[in-house]
C-alpha cells in the first residue's frame, strides 16, 4: 500500500471502494451474459491491463492480476473460440 500512496492512485481507490468494485460486477456480468460477452471480455482485459500497468509502475508484483486476466482468457477461449479464431483473418 506504501507503493499505492507514492503514485497517489491508493486514495482514489479507498474513496471510491464502492464505485470499482460495483465496475467490476458489472464488466463481469457483461462478460457472462452471451449477447455481450465480446465486449465484457475487452473492458476486463482493459482492466487488468491497467492493474498490471499499475503493479509493474509502483515496483509490485503484477503476479495476481496477471492470474486473473489468464483465467479470463482461459475461460473466454472455453465459452467461445471463435472469439480468438477472428483473428487469422486480419493476418
Amino acid at each position: 500500500m506504501d507503493n499505492m500512496a507514492k503514485l497517489n492512485t491508493g486514495s482514489f481507490i479507498k474513496k471510491n471502494f464502492l464505485l470499482t468494485g460495483f465496475a467490476k460486477v458489472i464488466l463481469l456480468a457483461l462478460f457472462f451474459i452471451p449477447a455481450t460477452s465480446h465486449i465484457g471480455f475487452f473492458l476486463l482485459c482493459s482492466w487488468y491491463g491497467g492493474t498490471i500497468a499499475i503493479h509493474l509502475s509502483s515496483e509490485d508484483s503484477p503476479l495476481f492480476p496477471s492470474i486473473f486476466l489468464i483465467s479470463l482468457w482461459l475461460s473466454a477461449y472455453l465459452m467461445d473460440p471463435s472469439l480468438f479464431m477472428s483473428i487469422k483473418h486480419v493476418l
